[in-house]
């Protein structure tokens, strides 16, 4: 059966999609490299910033997380708000601050970045990343709704009872990592899991390909500007080589963090959009047609300042027609309008513990 992407339709999916995930939720701080006042602040994190594209492009967008009442929780409890999602299930369990991440720019016109835990206001290191505990989590997959697809970044026995949980009640399982850490753990999700992307910088191949046991699996391996390439497996063999999908060249860049958010929102945009039966019976042509528009997606965003800079710049439909005219051929730019999430952007100084004090008194 042949499948296509639309993006004609400028109103995306209208909520007719769930998507739940739980991993690394954070807060980002763009900052310029020798300066020491924020250029940008919102939700980041792998999972905080898909969720957030989804929800914005229509999706049901429910985050799994241990969100305190510290000033950062706050704020992104916030700003998750205002984008839509779910938040019923962000405060689970025993209740910790979250991390904050420092994007440090080289230069405002140039994609090169660094990244540090540690606030260049007072030096202290942000808060670590701490998983759902198993018990609250096999507490909760007894009330979670059912999913499309359960998305997770980082590998942990509470992570995976709710994978589980979603995938029994016919979810399709969206795995991400960004390192193997245990190996007995990170097997398991594989073991549990249909689609699963990493960076060639991260991660240069998963292995072994018996523990997939799902009858059918997508693996895509990103590979920065020059794109990405994807290979299916069934029944823990590999039914083919790998097909190369390239990236899309975009200008000016002048930010490419969270280009592989997007791609991944991307993916799931097109699953839901058209039914997770989509991924037993698309070939290897339709995958190479989602891929390549999820790769429009990233690019995009590369156009602006922040992982989901293209959010705070542009609204949801002209999102989709922009990625709809560089996949077409015709791109021609875009034109920047102000939508009610950008007010989230802040530019005050300081979004550590130890500086709390300081936000507080500017009203955040």
């Amino acid at each position: 059966m042949k499948y296509h992407t639309s993006l004609n339709h400028a109103s995306g999916f209208a909520k007719h999609g769930t998507v739940i995930g739980t991993g690394f939720l954070a807060w980002d701080v763009v900052m310029l490299e020798g300066q020491g006042t924020p250029l940008a602040e919102s939700v980041g994190g792998t999972v905080g910033n898909v969720l957030s594209i989804l929800a914005v492009l229509g999706a049901e967008s429910i985050p799994i997380s241990r969100l305190s009442d510290d000033v950062v929780s706050r704020r992104i409890r916030q700003e998750l708000t205002s984008l839509g999602l779910c938040l019923d299930f962000v405060s689970v369990g025993n209740c910790v601050p979250q991390p904050v991440v420092y994007q440090i720019n080289k230069c405002r016109h140039n994609s090169g970045h660094d990244f540090s835990f540690y606030c260049p206001v007072c030096g202290q290191r942000a808060p670590k990343y701490q998983p759902i505990e198993p018990d609250a989590a096999r507490s909760l997959s007894k009330s979670l709704p059912a999913a499309d697809v359960f998305f997770f970044d980082r590998v942990s026995i509470g992570s995976l009872e709710i994978a589980r949980a979603c995938a029994e009640r016919g979810g399709l399982v969206f795995f991400e990592p960004s390192e193997i850490g245990d190996v007995a753990l990170f097997e398991e999700a594989l073991s549990c899991s249909h689609i699963i992307k990493y960076s060639d910088d991260r991660i240069r191949e998963i292995v072994p390909l018996s523990v997939m046991r799902n009858a059918g699996v997508l693996e895509i391996r990103t590979l920065g500007k020059s794109g990405l390439m994807f290979r299916r497996h069934l029944n823990g063999r590999s039914s083919g080589c790998w097909k190369k999908v390239d990236a899309f060249k975009i200008s000016p860049v002048r930010d490419t963090s969270g280009a592989g958010d997007w791609c991944t929102a991307g993916v799931i945009y097109s699953l839901i959009e058209h039914g997770i039966n989509f991924f037993s019976e698309a070939t290897d042509e339709d995958w190479y047609d989602i891929l390549s528009k999820a790769q429009a997606f990233s690019a995009i965003n590369c156009l602006f300042l922040g992982a989901r800079g293209a959010m705070h710049c542009l609204k949801r439909n002209d999102i989709l027609q922009a990625v709809k005219s560089l996949y077409d051929g015709n791109f021609q730019g875009v034109a920047v309008a102000k939508s009610p999430s950008s007010e989230l952007w802040s530019n005050e100084v300081g979004t550590c513990g130890a500086c709390s004090n300081n936000i507080a008194l500017h009203g955040h």
